[in-house]
C-alpha cells in the first residue's frame, strides 16, 4: 500500500505508482543567518500587533469601551479577521516578489 500526500490530507494506493513532475525551480537567493533571524522576527512582531495588540488597544479605546458587549465583540473579531487577511496577503506578497 503506497500513501501519496495531496493537499487536503492522503490518498491510499493499493497499487505502485511512479508519478514524474517537472518544473521550473526559481533559483534561491542566498541570505545571511543574520537576515534571516531580522526577518523572521520583524514577521513574528507584524503578526503579534496585527492580531494582538490592534484589537486589544481597539477594545480599550473610550469610543468602543462604552458600547454593548456584543458591539465590542463584534468591531474586535471584524478587526481581527481583517488584519490576519492584510498579514497573510501581505506574506503571500512578500514570498512573490523575493523578500522573503
Amino acid at each position: 500500500m503506497h500513501i501519496i500526500t495531496v493537499p487536503f490530507g492522503y490518498l491510499l494506493r493499493p497499487w505502485p505508482i511512479v508519478v514524474w513532475v517537472r518544473r521550473e525551480v526559481p533559483a534561491l537567493s542566498v541570505m545571511s543567518w543574520g537576515s534571516a533571524w531580522v526577518r523572521g522576527v520583524l514577521i513574528v512582531i507584524v503578526f503579534t500587533v496585527g492580531t494582538v495588540w490592534l484589537p486589544s488597544a481597539l477594545l480599550g479605546s473610550s469610543a468602543v469601551s462604552g458600547a454593548p458587549r456584543l458591539v465590542q465583540d463584534l468591531i474586535a473579531s471584524g478587526t481581527w479577521v481583517v488584519l490576519l487577511a492584510f498579514v497573510i496577503f501581505g506574506l503571500r506578497w512578500a514570498q512573490r516578489t523575493a523578500r522573503i
